[in-house]
């Protein structure tokens, strides 16, 4: 019965508060790691500047996620530039490392906009 109920809530629940939660376990430790903004590509083992287009947005936000919680915010934001900008991730991300960098209320100004997009965006939310 438990099972039941803890499943009709599940699918209750819109799709962007399940895909959010995701983010909230601490990144993987890279196995490489780039500097000056640069995005390890797996598949040709180097580091490859963020706007390659042989890197997906999933890559690239793995990439920040990696770096922002490693405590990189410079190159988190250098990735971050070369992504959309009127994403409710981007604007997550670049609201943890604005505020991460010392600027409180240009981070609380990030998190606004990307609730503005997407208002299920837990992980904004939170950081507020």
């Amino acid at each position: 019965m438990r099972m039941f109920i803890a499943s009709a809530f599940a699918l209750c629940l819109p799709m962007g508060v399940l895909a959010a939660s995701d983010d909230r376990s601490p990144p993987p430790k890279p196995a490489i790691t780039c500097d000056g903004g640069l995005v390890y590509d797996s598949k040709t083992k180097k580091c490859i500047v963020a706007k390659d287009n042989r890197l997906t947005p999933d890559d690239l936000y793995r990439a920040v996620r990696q770096m922002a919680y490693a405590g990189e915010y410079e190159n988190a934001q250098i990735v971050l530039a070369a992504m959309p900008q009127d994403d409710d991730r981007t604007l997550t991300y670049l609201g943890f490392t604005t505020r991460k960098m010392g600027d409180v209320a240009g981070g609380m100004a990030y998190y606004t906009r990307a609730l503005q997009v997407n208002p299920a965006n837990v992980l904004a939310r939170s950081y507020m």
